[in-house]
């Protein structure tokens, strides 16, 4: 299975879009990594596609539709048309109450 997930903030922004095929190990990944979104984030949501290059394709759509803060500038920046793109239902991996930036509480 591929994978395109998105960090979301309280305010409902995306903060940053990615793509993974183990969506479990990725997240892990910016947690060890301690990315600089890592304390910024609400909740995890994610889209699951058959192929690849359905999931290339959306990660960059989403990308160009969003403008993530934590997504690097120059790693897409598509003329790409995103107007007729209908949006995936997006499902929650996760959710997080932040109480600070060094706690917080998980949310069953």
């Amino acid at each position: 299975m591929f994978y395109v997930y998105r960090f979301v903030d309280l305010e409902n922004h995306v903060i940053y879009v990615g793509k993974t095929n183990s969506l479990e190990t990725r997240i892990a990944q910016h947690k060890t990594n301690k990315m600089p979104f890592w304390n910024k984030w609400y909740k995890i949501e994610y889209v699951e596609f058959e192929n690849e290059n359905d999931q290339l394709l959306y990660e960059i759509l989403m990308i160009n539709k969003f403008n993530p803060i934590y997504n690097s500038k120059d790693k897409y920046n598509s003329t790409l048309s995103i107007n007729d793109v209908k949006e995936h239902d997006w499902k929650i991996f996760d959710e997080i109450r932040l109480l600070s930036e060094k706690r917080d509480i998980r949310i069953v």
